[in-house]
């Protein structure tokens, strides 16, 4: 876990660059699917509005 407060963007690349790499390469792969109509994502719009809603207050109301 990295807890400091100034993380400088060569050491974040060195642990955890993999991972980010990964996702966006797994992340276009969806965006680039989706473009050509190969898959088709339908996501509700209530579960979405309800938890960033949640999100919202914990956010807000966090001290």
């Amino acid at each position: 876990m990295l807890t400091s407060k100034n993380i400088k963007l060569l050491t974040l690349l060195k642990v955890r660059g993999f991972h980010i790499i990964w996702l966006l390469g797994f992340m276009g792969a969806i965006a680039v699917l989706y473009h050509f109509d190969i898959i088709d994502i339908a996501i509700p719009w209530l579960p979405v509005s309800v938890i960033g809603t949640a999100v919202a207050f914990y956010v807000g109301f966090k001290k």
